[in-house]
C-alpha cells in the first residue's frame, strides 16, 4: 500500500502512474531514458510500495524461519542480515527474499522478510501453511511500512547524508542499522554480494513522503518502473515471475549467495545439497549481449552452433552499452562468459556473446 504522504510526493515531482494496478505502478518520471542514465551515472531512489513485506513474531521465529529457507538464519542479528530462497519440496524456487532482525515499538523482537513485488500475501499464505505447534505470529506489514529502494554510485552517501549513517559491509551477508527520522525509526538493509542490491529503507508509512523527498534533495534521481526494469536487467537483479519462478531451483538461478550448505534442513534442502554435491545442475542463469538494433522482444532461444542452449527471460535494449541484454537460462555446459552465440529472428541468425552480470 501507498501511503497518501508518499502518494504526494510522487505527483510532486512528476510521477506518471499506470492507474489499472491495485496499487498505480509509478511508470516514469517525464524522461525513462534518464532515469535508466542516472542509476548507473549516480543513482537513483525507487518507491517499493508493492514489495512483499512479511514480519514473523515470536518465540520460535528463528527455528521456523531457518526451516522454511536455504540460508542460515541463525546468523541475523540487529546488523547483520542474510538473502535466502523460499523453495518447494522440490528444490523450486517460491520467491527470494533478505532476512533481518529489528525491535517493534514495543520491544518485541521479530524478523522482516523482504520478498518480491506483489507476492506479499502470497508469501505470508505460503509460510502459514508451515505452522504446526511453533508459538508465531505472522504479518503482512506492506499497509504499515514503506519500502524505498537507493541505488547506485552515490547511495550510500545520500543515505548518510539523509539518516547520518548507513549500515557497514558485511561479510557473505549484507549489513543492516536502524536511525531516525523525524522521529521515527527506520531500518536499512545494505548492499552487498549478489543478489542484494542498492540500500534498501524500510520506514513507517507516514513517513515516505518526507524521506523520499530527502533522499531525491541528496542526489538520487527518482524512478519509475519503466526504467527500472532496464536497470535491473543490466544490473542482474531476477524478477519474480521471469527469473524466479517454480521452474527453476536456487543453483540455477545462480543464488548460490542465498544458500548454505551447512545448516540443517528446510522445505527442498535434499535436492538443492544433491544437485549441488552430485554437480547436477543442469542450467545456469547468465547474461546475453547482441547488437543495438536487435528488437529485446526477438530474444527468446538461444543457440550455440545448431543447438538450441537456452532461452532469455527478461530482454531490454540499453543505450549505456549499446546493445540489446538479456538474462537468460543457459545449459551449464555452455554457459561460460565470452561463449558464442546467436539467437534467431523470421529465420535470420542474430550473433551474440555470453556475460557475467552485472553488464559492463
Amino acid at each position: 500500500m501507498r501511503s497518501t504522504a508518499l502518494a504526494h510526493e510522487l505527483s510532486r515531482l512528476g510521477a506518471v502512474l499506470d492507474s489499472s494496478a491495485p496499487i498505480p505502478k509509478v511508470l516514469h518520471f517525464g524522461d525513462a531514458a534518464a532515469e535508466a542514465r542516472a542509476a548507473f551515472a549516480h543513482g537513483i531512489v525507487r518507491d517499493q510500495s508493492t514489495r512483499a513485506r512479511i514480519v514473523v513474531k515470536g518465540k520460535e521465529r528463528i527455528e521456523f524461519v531457518n526451516r522454511m529457507c536455504t540460508n542460515d538464519i541463525t546468523r541475523v542479528a540487529p546488523t547483520v542480515g542474510v538473502a535466502a530462497a523460499l523453495t518447494t519440496a522440490k528444490g523450486k524456487l517460491v520467491d527470494l527474499v533478505r532476512i533481518g532482525a529489528r525491535m517493534d515499538a514495543h520491544q518485541v523482537d521479530e524478523l522482516l522478510l523482504l520478498g518480491s513485488d506483489g507476492q506479499g500475501p502470497a508469501l505470508k499464505s505460503w509460510l502459514e501453511k508451515y505452522i504446526v505447534m511453533e508459538e508465531l505470529v505472522i504479518e503482512d506489514v506492506g499497509e504499515r511500512d514503506a519500502s524505498l529502494l537507493a541505488f547506485g554510485p552515490v547511495a550510500e552517501a545520500a543515505v548518510r547524508t539523509v539518516l547520518g549513517s548507513a549500515p557497514a559491509a558485511v561479510e557473505g551477508g549484507f549489513g543492516v542499522s536502524t536511525t531516525t527520522f523525524e522521529g521515527s525509526p527506520v531500518l536499512a538493509f545494505g548492499g552487498g554480494a549478489a543478489p542484494l542490491h542498492g540500500i534498501e529503507l524500510i520506514a513507517p508509512a507516514a513517513i515516505a513522503g518526507s524521506l523520499f523527498a530527502r533522499l531525491a534533495e541528496a542526489g538520487l534521481a527518482p524512478i519509475g518502473e519503466d526504467a527500472w526494469n532496464q536497470v535491473r536487467i543490466e544490473a542482474g537483479i531476477p524478477l519474480h515471475g521471469r527469473e524466479l519462478n517454480e521452474n527453476a531451483n536456487p543453483l540455477e538461478a545462480s543464488l548460490l549467495a542465498a544458500v548454505s550448505f551447512s545448516k540443517g534442513c528446510y522445505i527442498g534442502q535434499e535436492v538443492v545439497a544433491r544437485l549441488n554435491s552430485y554437480s547436477k545442475v543442469q542450467r545456469l542463469l547468465v547474461g546475453a549481449r547482441f547488437p543495438a538494433s536487435v528488437d529485446p522482444g526477438s530474444v527468446h532461444e538461444i543457440f550455440w552452433d545448431l543447438l538450441r542452449v537456452g532461452h532469455a527471460t527478461s530482454a531490454v535494449h540499453s543505450p549505456r552499452l549499446d546493445a540489446t541484454v538479456a538474462l537468460a537460462f543457459v545449459k551449464s555446459e555452455y554457459a561460460k562468459p565470452g561463449t558464442a552465440v546467436y539467437t534467431v529472428k523470421a529465420g535470420e541468425r542474430i550473433d551474440g556473446v555470453l556475460c557475467e552480470v552485472p553488464f559492463r
